[in-house]
């Protein structure tokens, strides 16, 4: 290793996390009931003000209107609201994993010259005819449908349309649509000795690509 001490590395790290199949931790699951209780619009009202505190959206935005359902024509509420704590639990068990690796990165004292960056890429052949697996890798069954609880190794959820448009809040939609919701996805850059002091913590609206 004490060769390679002053040589640049490079560290692509391909998380499933947050998409579906939902799976996640009961621990990390647990942290999340009850958070979701209000509902759809309630959820999306409060992050909307969040947004404008964090000075990440203009003041003057008012919240889309909701999409894909709406919170009082839930036929099962357990059922809804599990998908969206096990969807808030995988993001969770994410962050703990990128937590990790800055812990790392802070022991050997190279973090403050390591550029990190957060996004979402899609490979060119990213759609496939047959994505649902017939089994688990140990043999066990897939289940799916109303009344199977996602979260289990052998369930595949995704969490629907209208969690898919509160995640996206304050777009309108979600993915397959062409409104900011279906295409606006993140790109987060950390690099303290990189990034030069006007540019840090700000939020910049160039696209990339």
């Amino acid at each position: 290793a004490r060769d390679y001490a002053e040589r640049p590395f490079f560290l692509y790290v391909a998380l499933t996390a947050a998409h579906w199949p939902m799976h996640a931790k009961e621990a990390d699951i647990a942290k999340y009931q009850g958070k979701y209780d209000a509902g759809y619009d309630a959820v999306r009202a409060a992050r909307v003000d969040k947004l404008k505190q964090l000075g990440l959206i203009d003041p003057q935005w008012q919240v889309a209107p909701q999409q894909g359902g709406a919170w009082n024509e839930v036929p099962d509420r357990e059922f809804e609201l599990r998908c969206m704590e096990v969807y808030a639990a995988m993001v969770d068990c994410l962050d703990q994993g990128i937590g990790r690796l800055v812990a790392e990165l802070k022991r050997t004292g190279q973090f403050d010259n390591t550029l990190i960056l957060f996004l979402q890429p899609l490979a060119a052949d990213y759609l496939q005819p047959d994505m649902i697996p017939k089994q688990t890798r140990d043999g066990y069954p897939m289940r799916q449908g109303y009344g199977v609880l996602p979260g289990a190794a052998d369930t595949y959820h995704g969490y629907g349309q209208a969690w898919a448009n509160v995640s996206n809040t304050p777009f309108r939609e979600y993915k397959h649509w062409v409104h900011e919701g279906g295409i606006s996805a993140p790109l987060i850059a950390h690099w303290p000795k990189g990034i030069p002091e006007g540019r840090r913590n700000t939020f910049c609206a160039e696209p990339a690509h």
